[in-house]
């Protein structure tokens, strides 16, 4: 299993995820920097989903008073920032377990162990966090602080990703039960 391609490129991935980990954290930093420096500082966040049923109404009982007075250039960026730091933290952990485990495979050992399934099984959970994380929090969010009502029902594609991880861990999984077992019938 120690063929040099494989190992460059487990190499060039770990060190890539690695990048992309630290370059989400000086994302955060940027972020709160524009926010809380900068008047003109607008930044957008929607996240990407699967949408099955979603609701808007602007609620008048609440703010309707100041109705008028609201920034809604405002309140859009504080929804955004308050939604993106948490999902911007868990892709940054996510591309850090990624480019330990690329780190660990091209070491050249077997790919199938107990620890390999487990972190993949942990990337796999970071995954489905982030298909349902920015779903749930975004209109939450910017219920609260517009005052209007938002209701999404949906996942985000991350989701699936994370499913599909999951599977392929219990598979790793199941094979390295299937493999102690035979090696202990033997």
């Amino acid at each position: 299993m120690k063929t040099k391609s494989y190992l460059r490129l487990t190499r060039l991935l770990g060190m890539l995820f690695f990048v992309a980990g630290v370059f989400g954290l000086i994302l955060i930093v940027a972020c709160l920097l524009g926010y809380f420096l900068s008047d003109s500082f607008s930044i957008d966040y929607h996240p990407d989903m699967i949408t099955f049923y979603s609701y808007s109404a602007t609620n008048n009982g609440i703010n309707g008073i100041v109705r008028t007075e609201v920034n809604y250039e405002k309140i859009r960026n504080t929804v955004t920032l308050i939604v993106s730091i948490p999902t911007f933290i868990l892709v940054s952990i996510a591309n850090f377990n990624i480019s330990a485990l690329f780190n660990d495979l091209s070491q050249g050992d077997t790919p199938f162990t107990f620890d390999k399934a487990r972190k993949l099984r942990k990337i796999a959970y970071l995954f489905c966090l982030l298909g349902v994380l920015p779903v749930i929090l975004y209109p939450i969010v910017y219920s609260l602080v517009s005052g209007d009502i938002h209701i999404t029902i949906g996942f985000g594609y991350d989701l699936i990703i994370g499913l599909i991880l999951l599977v392929v861990a219990q598979v790793f999984q199941y094979g390295l039960s299937l493999q102690e077992f035979n090696e202990d019938v033997v």
